[in-house]
């Protein structure tokens, strides 16, 4: 996906990140890339890896989505597909998204919406 991008990305924040396999595609290509988690054990070993490579275009962290999302219902009235790509769709162009196979993630390319700047 990156490889269709022109310009490349000024910054990339893969939200749903495990250990960052997917966000070391881009920080391996100098894109300064913040990789969140909700699980605070891949994001330590993310973080470990990140440390252990010398990485300085990766920042691992843990997003706590689920349990902010669980104390505050105001914020997200139904957090699934449909209704994620609705809220971002406010301040983002959704340019593609496909499903990562075999998993329940789903892999996004937005751009800044000209409304939102």
């Amino acid at each position: 996906m990156l490889d269709e991008i022109a310009p490349p990305p000024k910054g990339v924040r893969d939200l749903g990140a495990n250990v960052g396999t997917f966000s070391r595609i881009a920080s391996d290509r100098g894109i300064p890339t913040v990789s969140f988690d909700m699980d605070p054990g891949v994001v330590e070993r993310n973080y470990l890896e990140s440390l252990a490579r010398k990485e300085t275009n990766i920042l691992p962290s843990d997003s706590q989505v689920q349990r902010l999302l669980a104390s505050r219902e105001d914020i997200f009235e139904r957090y699934d597909r449909q209704n994620f790509e609705r809220q971002f769709g406010e301040f983002f162009d959704i340019q593609y998204g496909e499903s990562i196979t075999e998993t329940d993630r789903h892999l996004y390319l937005m751009t800044s919406s000209a409304e939102a700047r």
